[in-house]
């Protein structure tokens, strides 16, 4: 029964995320925001900043091009508390990462995960404001 649910659930918000260029107005296009990591329980502030990009329904991440993750599309979706957004990026060395975040005005947060080719994986919280 849970697995019913979890499927129905991850379903139903599939419906929910608007590919940009749908007919909804994209509160994301065009902006650019300067992003700081932090450990995943939110400890400790690392020394990497990154600019996360958001143009012609795209997203990008300056810090990640540099390492083989070429920027790819994204999907939004618009509720109560801002605009979630979730975007996924793979390199030729079999790696990906996960960018889940939430625009709340001038402000962002959300969380990233990076996944090696092994599948071990690694997961930050991070902050940004507008560029």
């Amino acid at each position: 029964m849970n697995a019913a649910l979890a499927l129905l659930t991850a379903a139903l918000s599939t419906l929910w995320a608007v590919p940009p260029g749908r007919g909804v107005e994209d509160p994301l296009e065009g902006t650019e925001w300067r992003m700081r990591f932090r450990s995943e329980d939110g400890w400790l502030p690392l020394s990497k900043a990154d600019r996360l990009r958001f143009e012609g329904g795209v997203f990008s991440s300056s810090e990640g091009e540099a390492y083989g993750f070429t920027p790819t599309g994204y999907e939004f979706r618009q509720n109560e508390d801002g605009t979630s957004w979730v975007s996924t990026q793979t390199n030729p060395d079999g790696e990906s990462t996960r960018w889940e975040g939430c625009r709340r005005g001038d402000r962002m947060e959300g969380r990233f995960t990076w996944t090696w080719a092994d599948g071990r994986a690694r997961t930050y919280r991070f902050e940004a404001e507008p560029r």
